[in-house]
């Protein structure tokens, strides 16, 4: 969150140099800028930085939308932060979780639950022994696309009026495609409308994928149908914003 703490404020040279710099300096407010990543770095929360003097919560938000813009256009490095714009650049990682042991104690003097083996503190199921997580993307020119996915071993809840509850295994896919006009000069160019602006595809679930819930008889429950359980599924989202 960029929000400053309550009570804090800038003293009124900083404030005059931060609306002189906001004047004059590169805008960070229709797009994210290029450069180094100490640049990078600095300038995406110029905006949030401007609102110490502003008090528009619109620069709140813009600093919050270049931080969304720069993660999801290079990616993510080891350490937590995100990567740069280095020029073409491409991703991928893979992790693997694997949970040895998962129990809670509802208090004292009873036993204990695990969730790993046959237990359950909701109607999700227990704990997922397994969760495999893949992230990749590719970012050139103002062109990128990115892929998610993650799977997890489903669960197993014992007993019930007609058996043992089987969550079977699940996998989600995830696409993003985006383009970035203020990095296209010759497009912007022939179309001078398109400045500012950036177009952007999210394809979540690409697959439709839904987990599937049986009974000890193979049976789907009622309130395990998949309407209930997800009944968004595949979503397709298309956004053009431009900044006036």
């Amino acid at each position: 969150s960029f929000r400053p703490r309550e009570g804090y404020s800038l003293g009124p040279k900083l404030l005059e140099l931060g609306e002189k710099l906001m004047r004059t300096g590169q805008q960070w407010m229709d797009r994210i800028g290029g450069g180094h990543n100490v640049q990078t770095s600095q300038g995406f929360r110029k905006p949030a930085v401007f609102y110490q003097q502003n008090k528009d919560p619109k620069y709140l938000e813009i600093a919050d939308s270049n931080w969304d813009a720069l993660y999801e256009q290079y990616g993510q490095v080891p350490g937590g932060m995100f990567g740069g714009p280095q020029g073409g650049r491409w991703q991928v990682s893979l992790y693997h979780t694997i949970k040895l042991t998962d129990t809670v104690l509802i208090r004292p003097g009873v036993p204990e639950l695990d969730l790993l083996d046959g237990s359950a503190t909701g109607n999700g199921g227990g704990s997922n022994r397994h969760l495999l997580e893949l992230d990749g993307g590719v970012f050139n020119k103002g062109l990128g696309v990115r892929l998610s996915a993650k799977y997890d071993s489903g669960s197993t809840v014992t007993g019930g009026t007609a058996g043992d509850l089987n969550f079977g295994d699940l996998a989600t896919f995830n696409l993003r495609v985006f383009l970035d006009f203020s990095q296209k000069p010759k497009l912007i160019e022939k179309m001078p409308f398109l400045k500012g602006s950036r177009l952007r595809l999210a394809v979540d679930n690409i697959f439709d994928a839904q987990r599937k819930i049986t009974d000890g008889n193979g049976i789907v429950p009622l309130n395990y149908q998949p309407g209930y359980i997800d009944p968004l599924g595949r979503y397709i989202e298309l956004e053009w914003r431009k900044a006036f």
